[in-house]
């Protein structure tokens, strides 16, 4: 069925992530282009990495400043939802190259803005390598080498030996105008030197940056929940959180609320794409959030506490409920603390399966995305270590599902494998979310300005 789904999901198992990253890799692209982590100098806090289908509203170019910035940065990751769509608005030129050990990288665009910088770039080889990351090792700004983190990016290979990618560092207190140098010391398993000095200006994104001037607060049985800093670039949103806790905190795994709900102005749940905590001394904790979508008018942030995951074998009945694709319907599909979703209709094809479904909850999000397509399902297997993955819907259902306003009667499509005997498809239903306990009464709305 789906093996990219399959390694991400393999790859996820066997790491120390947090409850909520297995909630949304369930939502990863089928085509996602791989992603790897680096940190520079001594980050102490740990980061958790979120891998997420992040859809955007189909828009024509505002502005195409050049062909270089449309095909490697907007042309191949923009429209396959990777990269906020903003991105070929406000980067800026460079086209800047360096040729080093058979390797050519060319910097096409960069897009600085209050949270650091993204880069565009495009990368050429007749070498067999293993794959485009830039091992970026260290960062200048003006002469000083900063802190900064690179663990957010992507790229893939657009003709044989051509690779197109993008890398967002995170480097905290930019002066509005500089100038960069990074030095890439790395093409995956290719060691050379690739050295490139830039200038670089968040002037434009900073005039069009939403700041929130207030902290938010709410306080808990065990303690104080704050929000102390939002600010939403046109590419992405920083959330700083604070919690006080009145008991000790003796290690991250006994954080009280790890895990947040971002909903913005349109009642919709926002994508994280970064998440690190920081135990500040034993009672108090720091989360920074990092949100794809920029410009955001308003958040609702509302924590939440994902069940553990099992490592002992289970039989499927244990996480996914199944239904006949000829059920009587309409039917209602409970989610737990998230609500619940009524299938309207069950309309089957040679080639699809298409659901007429509504919810009001504003969780809709997560419930659709728990919905999916099994095949030839033996519910009597014996228990085991489960490598059944749904089929999910298409990515033309993931363009709809961000262009609609509420989630009455979404239509849902899910395409059926070919050459499979078309008779023994079954709706499934993860099981995993009705056990996420969410806390409403924590809920904190900011404003922004």
């Amino acid at each position: 069925m789906n093996n990219n789904f399959d390694e991400y999901k393999n790859a996820y198992e066997n790491a120390n992530i947090s409850n909520e990253a297995d909630i949304r890799i369930r939502m990863t692209l089928e085509n996602l282009p791989k992603r790897r982590k680096k940190y520079g100098f001594s980050i102490a806090a740990a980061v958790i990495i979120f891998i997420c289908a992040c859809s955007f509203l189909i828009m024509p170019t505002l502005q195409v400043k050049a062909y270089s910035i449309f095909r490697t940065v907007f042309g191949c990751f923009v429209k396959e939802n990777n990269l906020n769509s903003n991105y070929d608005k406000y980067a800026e030129v460079i086209n800047k190259t360096v040729d080093n050990n058979g390797i050519k990288i060319t910097i096409d665009s960069v897009l600085s803005d209050s949270l650091g910088v993204t880069l565009g770039y495009t990368l050429k080889t007749e070498k067999s390598i293993k794959g485009a990351y830039l091992d970026i090792t260290k960062v200048f700004v003006n002469g000083k080498g900063v802190r900064f983190i690179n663990n957010c990016g992507y790229y893939k290979e657009i003709n044989n030996g051509e690779y197109a990618g993008y890398q967002f560092l995170k480097i905290k207190d930019l002066p509005e105008k500089y100038e960069l140098e990074i030095q890439v010391s790395n093409i995956e398993n290719i060691a050379g030197k690739w050295d490139f000095k830039l200038n670089a200006s968040s002037a434009e994104a900073d005039r069009n940056t939403l700041f929130s001037n207030s902290s938010f607060e709410k306080v808990s049985g065990n303690g104080t929940l704050k929000i102390s800093k939002v600010v939403s670039t046109p590419l992405s949103t920083y959330t700083e959180l604070t919690y006080k806790s009145k008991e000790p905190i003796i290690n991250k795994d006994k954080i009280p609320y790890p895990s947040m709900i971002f909903i913005d102005e349109n009642n919709r749940i926002v994508n994280i794409e970064d998440a690190q905590n920081t135990i500040i001394d034993q009672y108090t904790y720091k989360t920074e959030f990092y949100i794809k979508e920029g410009s955001v008018e308003k958040l609702a942030i509302i924590p939440y506490k994902a069940p553990e995951i099992s490592k002992e074998p289970r039989k499927l009945t244990d996480d996914y409920e199944f239904y006949n694709l000829r059920s009587k319907t309409p039917f209602i599909i409970n989610a737990g603390d998230l609500g619940s979703i009524t299938i309207n209709s069950i309309n089957e094809t040679s080639e699809k399966v298409i659901l007429d479904c509504s919810t009001d909850s504003i969780y809709g999000d997560w419930i659709i995305n728990s919905l999916g397509l099994g095949y030839d399902i033996n519910l009597n297997m014996a228990p085991g270590i489960s490598n059944f993955n749904p089929i999910y819907y298409n990515k033309k259902t993931m363009d709809y599902l961000k262009t609609i306003a509420n989630f009455h009667n979404v239509l849902l499509e899910f395409d059926k494998e070919p050459g499979l005997n078309k008779s023994k498809y079954t709706l499934v239903f993860e099981k995993y979310i009705k056990n996420i306990k969410i806390y409403p009464e924590l809920k904190i709305t900011v404003p922004m300005k």
